[in-house]
């Protein structure tokens, strides 16, 4: 699930984005209470999440899986991801 459901925006950059409307994440924390972590992917979704004001999960950025984002590849995405696991004692 994205951080921005829909809104406005130009062209496919999502820093493009005017009158966000986000996704309602209290509603998915309330019905999967057991989410710990939120990992982020991009920026824009990063900056918008932490506007939503959630003080009761830890959130972390990793780079966006655009495909102009291609200095990481997805396994050196993965790793990334498990080492915040890791780092969270989140067990697998």
């Amino acid at each position: 699930m994205g951080c921005i459901f829909g809104g406005e925006k130009e062209g496919a950059s999502d820093s493009n984005f005017e009158h966000e409307i986000y996704n309602d994440f209290k509603s998915l924390f309330n019905e999967y209470p057991n989410i710990k972590i939120v990992i982020i992917t991009g920026n824009k979704a990063y900056y918008s999440y932490d506007k939503l004001g959630i003080k009761d999960k830890s959130y972390f950025r990793i780079p966006s899986t655009s495909g102009v984002n291609r200095r990481i590849d997805v396994d050196g995405k993965a790793k990334m991801i498990l080492e915040i696991l890791k780092k969270s004692r989140i067990q697998l």
